[in-house]
């Protein structure tokens, strides 16, 4: 059980009371002089560290500090490379599409161009056929 010492309400309670922490309320009771509101509240649970563990701890925070600057560093390099993959794999795509366009393109042109053939091929064919029959004889 820890305590702590306030003004008496009422001048038959002596020089002071000894209360629970738990049970202090700053809206009904006064801290004797010498106590502590910090304490009485549990601020510090009594133990206020040295110099040398706040040093100590200080520098602990630095080193972490900066070595979680570190890792944001890498993590934007990172972030940064992986932009330019994927603009570059962006830019890929874009020409690749334009390729298989003028390849479509070039299909077509072929295919026009062999029906083009396929029909002067069927033109010489009949004309060949034509010409190579004889002339029926004419009967007198």
């Amino acid at each position: 059980m820890t305590t702590v010492k306030i003004k008496p309400t009422h001048p038959s309670q002596g020089e002071f009371v000894v209360i629970e922490k738990k049970d202090f309320d700053p809206s009904k009771h006064e801290l004797l002089e010498g106590e502590s509101l910090a304490e009485a509240n549990g601020e510090t649970g009594g133990y206020v560290p040295t110099l040398a563990e706040l040093t100590a701890s200080h520098h602990r925070l630095l080193a972490r500090s900066d070595q979680l600057d570190g890792q944001q560093l890498q993590l934007s390099q990172r972030a940064l490379a992986l932009d330019e993959r994927e603009q570059a794999l962006a830019t890929s795509e874009q020409r690749l599409a334009e390729l298989v366009k003028a390849n479509e393109v070039e299909a077509q042109r072929l295919r026009d161009e062999a029906a083009k053939i396929a029909a002067e091929a069927a033109a010489l064919k009949s004309a060949a056929s034509t010409a190579e029959k004889p002339a029926k004889a004419k009967a007198p």
